[in-house]
């Protein structure tokens, strides 16, 4: 009997670890459990937070596209502008070159015209 009691008393030891063993386990498996509903929690605000951004993100690029619409617009008005101004300017140098050879060309007529007249007396 006393090995009897021996394998008893060895029995009860091992009964005893695999309980304490097992009761550690259901502890780490409680606190995984706090774990994952914690991450989960946090995976869902970052979704949240990820759709809130997205959207925001979508917004900008809709204004961006505006934005470089209209500033690709301004930059082609500006540029037709400038170029309508060189051709006005470029017309206005030609004019004058014309007005001033025409200036010039009746200044020699009449000159001439008085050079005439200043030797015939009764011209002018």
């Amino acid at each position: 009997m006393d090995m009897m009691a021996e394998q008893g008393a060895a029995l009860q030891l091992l009964n005893q670890e695999l309980v304490k063993h097992i009761e550690e386990l259901k502890r780490r498996k409680l606190y995984l459990q706090k774990c994952i509903r914690d991450d989960e929690r946090v995976k869902c605000q970052l979704e949240t937070e990820m759709m809130s951004l997205s959207a925001r993100l979508q917004e900008i690029i809709v204004r961006l596209e505006h934005k470089t619409a209209a500033f690709n617009d301004v930059n082609t008005a500006i540029s037709e502008a400038e170029c309508a101004f060189d051709k006005i300017l470029h017309s206005s140098q030609a004019l004058l070159s014309v007005i001033v050879e025409e200036k010039n060309n009746i200044i020699k007529a009449i000159d001439s015209d008085c050079d005439i007249c200043s030797r015939d007396d009764d011209c002018c």
